[in-house]
C-alpha cells in the first residue's frame, strides 16, 4: 500500500506487509526534504496503554488486601481470585502482543477491556455513595443493616478501573495508527472472513450479555443483602450497566466490521474477559457463598454469553485462516533524490501539512466542546434538580438517568477527536450522535416542567448545568461541521462514492423504523407515560425524540453520498443513537402494575439494527 499526501501526488513511504491475519508493519522513509510523515509509530500508544492497564490491575487487586470497607464480613475468595484472574490477562497479553509486534491486537484488546471498564467504573461509584447497595460480594458482604464507610480499598477499585480505561484510549490509538499501516485494502470484513455462523454466534451473545446485565445479579433470602432488578437499584448501577452494555454492543461490532481479524479478536477477547470480571465474578461468588444467596438469572445468562464470546474471540485466526488472502502490495520505485528536486513537490508536501495540522486543530476544539457538553450534562442530572420547600422529599427524576448515560457516550467520542489518527473516522458518528445527547437530556427537561408548575418548587443548580449543557452540546455540532468542512477539502470529489442499491434500501427502510420507534412509546407502564408523537402538545421529550428522528433521516441521506468510511461512521451513529435511546426503556421506566417494553423499544432495536446492517455494507463499497 502507498500512502499519498492529500493532494494525491507526492508518495509518502511504502510499506511491505507480511500475509498474516495480523500485519506486520514495517514502513520505509522516502519522503522528500519538506515533507511530514504521516505515519507516527503505532507502539507508543500500545506501550503507554500497556502501562496504564498494569498499574490499574495492580490497584484492582491490591484494592481487597487494604480493604473495602470496615464493619462487613470478608468476601468470597474465589470471586476475588477470578476478579485477579480477569483483570492481569489483559495486560500481560497486550505486553505479549507489544513484544512480538502485533499492534493491532494487542490495541483492540485494550480498547475492549477500556470500554468495558468505563462502565465497571461508574459501578464502582456505589462503593463511595452508598457501600452497602453495591452488591459486591467478591469484596465484602453486609453483616447488618448498619451503614458502612468506604475504605481505602473502594478507592482503589475505582483508580483501578479508570486506569484501565484510560488504557482503552492508548489502545485505540494504536489500532488507529496501524491502521494507517496495513495492506489489507479492499479485504473483507471480519465477519466475512471468518464465518456467518461465527459472526451470528458472536452478535448474539453480545446482545444477551447487554441484556443480562440488567436482570437480577443474585437471588438472595438474607434480609441484609438485599437484590433487585438493576433498573430498581440505586442509578450508578443502572448507568453503570448501562454503559458497560453500550459498550460491549459497539466494540464487538466494531470488531467484527474491521478488515483486520487480529484487531477483531482482540476486542471480542477484552470485551469478553472485561464483562466476566463482573458477571462471572457474581456468579462465582454466589455460587461458592452458598449462604442463602445464590447466583440469579443475569449472573448466569451473562456469564454464558460472555464465554461464548472469548470462545469466538480466541477462535477468530483459525478461522480466518481458511479465508486469507495476502494483499497486492508493490512498493514505491519512485527515487528519493528525484522527489527532493521537485519543488512542486515540496509546496504540495507542505500545503498538505498545514491542511492537515488546520483539520487537526478544528477537530480538538470540537472535541474538548464536546467533553465541556457531556460534562455538563453528566454534573447537572448527579446534582440536585430542584429545590424544594422544607418538609418535601424531593422527587426522584428517572430521566437523569438517561441523561447521564447519553453524556457519558458524548464524551468518550469527544475524546477520540484529539487524536489525529482518530478524528477523522470518528467525527461523522459525533457529529450525528450529540443530537442523540440533546435527547437524553430532554426527559428532563420535560419533568423540571412539570415539577416548576408546584408553587414554591425552583430550580436547582443540576436544572442550570442541564440547560447550559445542551446549549454546548449544540455548539458542538456546529464545530463538528465546521471540522468536517476542513478536512474535507482536499477530497478529490470526482471518485464514485455511490453506494450499491442494497445499502439505499437498508438504510432508508433503517431511518424508516427508527423514526417511527421514536414516535411509538418507548415502554408501558400504569404510573408513567412515555413520550409519543400521538399525544397533542408535545412535551420537551417528544421534541428531543423527533429532533433525533429528522438527524436519522438526514444521515441516511447524506451517507448516501459520504466517502464509504464517513457515510458508515454516519449511520453507526444513528445506530448509536438509537441504542441509547431503546436503553431509556429500562432507565425510565417505573416498576409496577403492567409494565415492560413498549412498542418503541421493539420497533427501535429492528431500526438500530437495520442502520448498523446499512453501515457496514456502506463500508464495503468499493471505491
Amino acid at each position: 500500500m502507498s500512502l499519498h499526501t492529500t493532494d494525491g501526488r507526492t508518495p509518502i513511504t511504502s510499506v511491505r506487509v507480511s500475509s498474516s491475519s495480523g500485519p506486520s508493519v514495517r514502513p520505509q522513509r522516502i519522503a522528500p526534504t519538506g515533507s511530514v510523515d504521516v505515519l507516527r509509530d503505532p507502539t507508543a500508544p500500545l506501550r503507554h496503554g500497556v502501562l496504564s492497564s498494569s498499574l490499574g490491575a495492580v490497584s484492582v487487586c491490591v484494592a481487597p488486601i487494604v480493604g473495602v470497607t470496615s464493619g462487613a464480613g470478608s468476601g468470597s475468595l474465589p470471586g476475588i481470585l477470578f476478579v485477579v484472574f480477569c483483570t492481569l490477562v489483559v495486560p500481560v497479553l497486550a505486553f505479549l502482543s507489544l513484544v512480538r509486534g502485533r499492534v493491532g491486537f494487542g490495541g483492540a484488546l485494550l480498547a475492549g477491556s477500556g470500554a468495558v471498564a468505563v462502565g465497571f467504573a461508574v459501578i464502582d461509584v456505589q462503593l463511595l455513595t452508598g457501600t452497602i447497595d453495591a452488591n459486591r460480594l467478591e469484596l465484602f458482604r453486609p453483616l447488618s443493616a448498619a451503614v458502612l464507610d468506604p475504605g481505602a480499598g473502594a478507592y482503589l477499585v475505582l483508580v483501578g478501573h479508570v486506569l484501565i480505561a484510560l488504557a482503552g484510549v492508548g489502545g485505540l490509538v494504536a489500532v488507529g495508527r496501524a491502521s494507517l499501516l496495513d495492506g489489507y485494502g479492499d479485504a473483507g470484513s471480519a465477519a466475512g472472513r471468518i464465518g456467518g455462523w461465527a459472526a451470528t454466534l458472536a452478535a448474539v451473545a453480545t446482545v444477551v450479555l447487554a441484556g443480562a446485565l440488567f436482570a437480577p445479579p443474585f437471588d438472595s433470602a438474607d434480609p441484609v443483602f438485599l437484590v433487585a432488578t438493576v433498573v430498581d437499584g440505586p442509578t450508578l448501577l443502572a448507568v453503570g450497566s448501562a454503559l458497560m452494555a453500550v459498550a460491549a454492543l459497539a466494540v464487538v461490532g466494531a470488531g467484527l466490521s474491521s478488515v483486520s481479524t487480529s484487531a477483531a479478536s482482540g476486542a471480542l477477547i477484552g470485551t469478553a474477559v472485561a464483562a466476566l470480571g463482573l458477571v462471572g465474578t457474581r456468579w462465582i461468588s454466589a455460587a461458592t457463598t452458598q449462604d442463602r444467596i445464590g447466583s440469579g438469572v443475569g449472573s448466569i445468562a451473562a456469564t454464558a454469553a460472555a464465554t461464548v464470546l472469548l470462545v469466538v474471540g480466541l477462535s477468530v485466526p483459525a478461522l480466518a485462516h481458511r479465508t486469507r488472502d495476502a494483499p497486492s502490495v508493490k512498493p514505491i520505485a519512485a527515487p528519493a533524490a528525484k522527489m527532493g528536486k521537485s519543488a512542486r513537490a515540496r509546496a504540495a508536501a507542505e500545503a498538505a501539512a498545514t491542511a492537515r495540522a488546520r483539520s487537526t486543530r478544528r477537530h480538538a476544539i470540537a472535541g474538548a466542546t464536546g467533553v465541556a457538553a457531556g460534562v455538563l450534562l453528566a454534573a447537572g442530572a448527579l446534582l440536585p434538580l430542584l429545590r424544594v420547600p422544607d418538609g418535601l422529599a424531593e422527587p426522584n427524576i428517572l430521566g437523569a438517568r438517561i441523561a447521564v448515560l447519553g453524556a457519558v457516550v458524548l464524551v468518550l467520542l469527544s475524546v477520540t477527536l484529539f487524536f489525529s489518527e482518530l478524528a477523522p473516522s470518528v467525527r461523522p458518528t459525533v457529529g450525528v450522535f450529540w443530537v442523540a445527547a440533546v435527547m437524553c437530556a430532554t426527559p428532563v427537561l420535560q419533568a423540571l416542567v412539570l415539577a416548576l408548575g408546584v408553587p414554591e418548587v425552583r430550580m436547582g443548580s443540576g436544572a442550570v448545568l442541564i440547560g447550559v449543557g445542551v446549549v454546548v452540546t449544540g455548539v458542538t455540532g456546529v464545530l463538528l461541521w465546521v471540522a468536517g468542512s476542513a478536512e474535507r477539502e482536499d477530497v478529490d470529489t470526482s471518485i464514485d462514492q455511490s453506494p450499491s442499491q442494497a445499502t439505499v434500501w437498508t438504510g432508508a427502510l433503517g431511518a424508516l423504523v427508527s423514526v417511527v420507534a421514536l414516535g411509538l412509546p418507548l415502554y408501558t407502564s400504569d404510573e408513567t407515560a412515555a413520550a409519543t408523537f400521538a399525544e397533542f402538545p408535545w412535551g420537551w421529550d417528544a421534541w428531543g425524540q423527533a429532533l433525533f428522528g429528522v438527524a436519522v433521516v438526514v444521515t441516511v441521506i447524506v451517507a448516501a453520498r459520504a466517502r464509504p468510511a464517513r457515510g458508515a461512521a454516519l449511520l453507526w451513529g444513528a445506530a448509536a443513537g438509537m441504542a441509547v435511546h431503546i436503553a431509556g426503556w429500562p432507565l425510565l421506566e417505573v416498576r409496577g402494575g403492567a409494565s415492560g417494553p413498549g412498542a418503541g423499544a421493539l420497533a427501535g432495536a429492528v431500526g438500530a439494527a437495520m442502520l448498523v446492517a446499512a453501515g457496514v455494507a456502506r463500508r464495503r463499497t468499493r471505491r
